[in-house]
C-alpha cells in the first residue's frame, strides 16, 4: 500500500515542498498493525508557514486538491482532500494541531 502510485505522488509533493508529514489511518495500520483494505490514505501534515495549495505544482493534472478546508468532526481537526480522476482512492491531509498543555481545572470551593 505504501508503494501505491497515488501515495507515492503525494509523498513526493510533500517532500518537494518540505512539508513534514506522517502516515496515519489504515495505511499505517497495514505497515505496523493488522492489514486491512482501504480506499484512501491519511496524512498528518505540519504546514507551518507553507500553503497546502503549493502542492498543486507537484501533482499531476488528474489529481484534484480541494483548497477548501474541511472540519473533521471525529478528530476535531482541519483537513484537505485530494481526489484522483478515475479512482475512488482519495488522500486526506489532516492539519497538525498543536494543543496547549492541559490546564488543571479546580472544582469550585465547597465541592469535593
Amino acid at each position: 500500500m505504501l508503494n501505491d502510485p497515488i501515495v507515492l505522488v503525494v509523498v513526493e509533493a510533500l517532500n518537494a515542498e518540505k512539508i513534514p508529514f506522517l502516515v496515519a489511518g489504515s495505511l499505517s495500520s497495514n505497515v505496523y498493525g493488522v492489514p486491512r483494505s482501504t480506499r484512501g490514505a491519511d496524512f498528518v501534515i505540519e504546514l507551518g508557514s507553507a500553503s497546502v495549495t503549493s502542492l498543486r505544482t507537484h501533482l499531476p493534472a488528474h489529481f484534484h486538491l480541494d483548497p477548501r478546508i474541511q472540519f473533521e468532526s471525529v478528530t476535531a481537526t482541519l483537513r484537505n482532500i485530494i481526489r484522483v480522476e478515475g479512482s475512488t482512492f482519495r488522500v486526506e491531509l489532516f492539519r497538525l494541531r498543536l494543543r496547549r498543555p492541559a490546564q488543571r481545572h479546580r472544582a469550585p470551593e465547597g465541592i469535593a
